[in-house]
């Protein structure tokens, strides 16, 4: 099955630390577990800091749907607060292969 991904990449506010953008993301992964359509999620760093948040979703329209309910979560904001509002961009796009083992 082909999804529809959300692709994010961000860097955190100076003096946040991974551990924080990783324990702030457990809220935002109670969020998403909620959203019709949502399939998963993979959250990475680079070794230049950039983080990498690949979220999969049955389709579009459920990508849309969440984004309309997340800016509003307060289970969201304080994920949102580390990000460096200058650095994050985000790329939505259909899959046109998939391979699973």
């Amino acid at each position: 099955m082909n999804y529809f991904i959300e692709l994010v990449t961000f860097k955190a506010k100076a003096g946040v630390t991974p551990d924080q953008v990783i324990s702030a993301s457990d809220d935002v992964n109670h969020f998403l577990k909620s959203q019709h359509g949502f399939v998963s999620r993979n959250l990475g760093q680079t070794e230049d800091g950039t983080w990498h948040d690949i979220l999969y979703w049955e389709s579009q329209a459920h990508v849309m749907a969440a984004m309309e309910k997340v800016a509003a979560s307060s289970s969201c904001a304080t994920f949102f607060g580390l990000i460096d509002p200058d650095s994050d961009s985000m790329a939505l796009f259909p899959s046109l292969m998939s391979i699973g083992k």
